[in-house]
């Protein structure tokens, strides 16, 4: 058995093969992930173990080792990787034998996206390639650099409530307010999650279900209408759009006495015969 050992910078006989990086994507201060490593050989060369520098971009990203596919430790390898520097880290795939490495996926570099990560592409390059062959004689190896992609993290459905009626600015004649609502991304529970009414500076109402409601008694003015989704505790949930108002106006019907009003005969008229029309006015109500 016999250990293959090449060293970064040693001259090296020829191009032996090459060594490509891949692309992944990720988000700022997610898991990590893995940028693939593929290798092709070329033509009547032979590998059995690669060395080489991973440099990345350390205000992007953090690296967290690599790893082999199941065909090539198979073969016996394995792969070891060293941090040197932020940005830099040296990586080893070597073997106890001399099992010869075929063209295609080698494994993956993984890295992750730190919480302060720009958004958008970041170059991951290797260099300093040396491979060696089954007799231990260098070969020198090309490498063609990958990227790693930050994305901005999905926007996720926050829970949000809103006030179909009253309408903002409407004027409402009467005592008697229906109160209608509904809301998004979260199910009203007794016990959970649910909804509190409050009109004006007043108590809140606690409601577990989305059934229209009747404010009663309702003074004539200007008042603010707030529906707030809160917790099994009736704390109001703490996103912005877990909170509805409207503002609007009430007044009271103006009262009309009825009045019945004689039209004919005129007062003090004198009527000649035995049948007498009379005609009669109404306000304030419907006959």
């Amino acid at each position: 058995l016999s250990l293959c050992v090449v060293a970064i910078g040693a001259s090296a006989s020829a191009h032996a093969a090459s060594i490509s990086l891949g692309e992944a994507t990720t988000a700022p201060g997610q898991g990590m992930v893995g940028v693939p490593v593929s290798l092709t050989v070329a033509s009547g060369e032979q590998v059995t173990a690669v060395l080489m520098d991973l440099r990345f971009d350390p205000v992007v990203a953090g690296f967290d080792g690599c790893t082999l596919e199941p065909a090539v430790t198979a073969l016996g390898k394995a792969s070891q990787s060293v941090l040197l520097a932020p940005g830099l880290a040296r990586i080893s795939l070597y073997g106890y034998d001399r099992q010869t490495l075929s063209s295609g996926a080698l494994g993956a570099c993984h890295l992750h996206a730190l919480a302060t990560a720009p958004i958008g592409g970041s170059i991951v390059a290797l260099q300093n390639g040396v491979a060696t062959d089954p007799v231990a004689q260098e070969l020198l190896v090309t490498t063609t650099a990958g990227r790693l992609w930050v994305e901005a993290p999905p926007t996720l459905p926050v829970p949000s409530g809103q006030l179909l009626t009253p309408t903002a600015g409407t004027t409402i004649t009467g005592t008697n307010i229906a109160v209608s609502f509904t809301v998004q991304n979260t199910t009203i529970t007794s016990g959970g999650t649910h909804l509190a009414l409050t009109l004006d500076a007043g108590s809140p109402q606690q409601l577990v279900s989305l059934n229209p409601v009747t404010l009663s008694n309702v003074a004539a003015g200007s008042h603010t209408l707030t529906l707030q989704l809160v917790d099994a505790a009736n704390a109001p949930l703490s996103n912005p759009e877990a909170t509805a108002s409207v503002s609007f106006t009430t007044e009271i019907p103006v009262s009309i006495s009825p009045t019945l009003t004689i039209l004919s005969p005129a007062v003090n008229a004198t009527l000649v015969g035995t049948s007498v029309s009379v005609n009669v006015g109404v306000t304030g109500s419907t006959v």
